[in-house]
């Protein structure tokens, strides 16, 4: 559940996400659909759904996704009455193999393999992906190549509750240092990992483009 408060302005502010509604799972098949639109709104170079879908078969990245927990349906797709398991009339049986692949649905998003169960009655909720972060495990280091968090939910704390479950899984994957690059104007994000303990100790002039950009080279040393 998300809720909004008014500041002295007039203007609506966004409060974080419940921790109950926001849980951080690894990346599944299910969640691809979804993440690789969430690239094309967000990314100038944007990865493919294929790109999404290696990760899956390569045991050295590790990768989370953030999945907002959200309740009901979509108007049309609700529940039947307590007690009737079967889908909403009309609803055909596809859309439930749609929900489980991560597919769009009828409102326009896609969810998880959540979505599959909600509809097969063994859950009475779903989980859309609004975020996700990635990492490759190497030599006993963590290379954090993926901090990404849907333009709706950002400043909700997403990115760093991603962000610690990966340094997380790199802690118990013996993982002796961490790094990443980040976009030199991106003040949001530098200081999100200083806040974990990355600093600066390098620059890449203009490895990043559209727009041409240097890129921070940030460290974590245990």
């Amino acid at each position: 559940m998300l809720e909004k408060r008014t500041k002295s302005d007039g203007r609506i502010e966004k409060e974080p996400v419940l921790e109950n509604s926001l849980r951080i799972v690894p990346l599944q098949e299910g969640h691809i659909t979804a993440l690789a639109a969430m690239e094309r709104e967000v990314f100038s170079q944007p990865w493919s759904e294929r790109s999404f879908r290696d990760l899956l078969t390569r045991d050295y990245c590790h990768y989370f996704v953030a999945e907002l927990v959200e309740d009901p349906l979509p108007t049309g797709m609700d529940r039947r009455e307590e007690g009737d398991k079967g889908p909403l009339e009309g609803t055909a049986e596809k859309t439930v193999r749609a929900g489980m692949a991560g597919e769009r649905t009828a409102a326009g998003r896609s969810f998880s393999e959540s979505e599959g169960e909600f509809r097969g009655g063994r859950s009475k909720r779903r989980c859309r992906p609004v975020g996700i972060a990635g990492m490759v495990i190497l030599a006993g280091e963590g290379d954090i190549d993926k901090v990404m968090v849907a333009p709706d939910m950002r400043r909700r704390g997403i990115a760093d509750q991603l962000l610690e479950a990966l340094l997380q899984r790199g802690r118990e994957q013996g993982v002796t240092a961490f790094t990443l690059e980040v976009r030199r104007s991106n003040e949001a994000a530098i200081m999100l990992y200083k806040k974990h303990g990355f600093q600066q100790e390098g620059v890449r002039p203009g490895f990043y483009e559209k727009p041409a950009e240097d890129a921070l080279i940030l460290w974590k040393r245990q």
